[in-house]
């Protein structure tokens, strides 16, 4: 919520998070801002997990990984269901194009030195510009999709200019 999100749904250890919802952005200026905010809360979530896996190497406990699938395009919002059990909610082709991102096995595109991947589709790299430093994963065939879907991953923010934040500067 801290990034204008929506968490929609749980699911076994998984998430679903709307940006862009209830109200929808319609403006090239809001959707590009969504796309910022959804990548801004993956890397806050990947800030919080280094946290809790410091605490936890800490109390002897097993470290975790995440997995994170950001897509930007059209999608249906609204209530579904029946009168006596509706649930707000989104879906369409953009919804499972994320899911299937997230989903994408770590033999096909490894975490690298961090515990979370970020994964986002063409769209959602199109609306970042600069801002952030990624690394192409290259092209996936995934269930749903007939064409093949090009892949970036999220690395971290870059400052103001272009240059990475932090470490070593890899290609876009």
């Amino acid at each position: 919520e801290k990034h204008g999100g929506l968490v929609d749904d749980y699911f076994g250890d998984g998430m679903k998070i709307d940006f862009g919802v209830p109200m929808p952005s319609w403006t090239e200026q809001a959707i590009d801002a969504d796309a910022e905010a959804a990548v801004r809360c993956g890397l806050a979530m990947g800030r919080e997990l280094d946290r809790l896996n410091e605490e936890w190497v800490e109390r002897d406990l097993p470290q975790t990984r995440m997995r994170i699938g950001i897509a930007t395009g059209p999608a249906v919002a609204g209530s579904f269901g029946e009168r006596d059990r509706l649930k707000f909610t989104v879906v369409g082709d953009t919804v499972n194009t994320a899911a299937r991102l997230e989903s994408l096995k770590s033999e096909d595109v490894d975490f690298g030195p961090q515990p979370c991947r970020i994964l986002i589709s063409e769209e959602t790299l199109r609306r970042l510009g600069d801002r952030f430093e990624t690394i192409d994963r290259g092209s996936f065939s995934v269930k749903g999709k007939t064409r093949r879907v090009q892949v970036h991953q999220v690395i971290r923010p870059r400052a103001e200019g272009g240059a990475a934040l932090t470490g070593e500067s890899r290609s876009q």
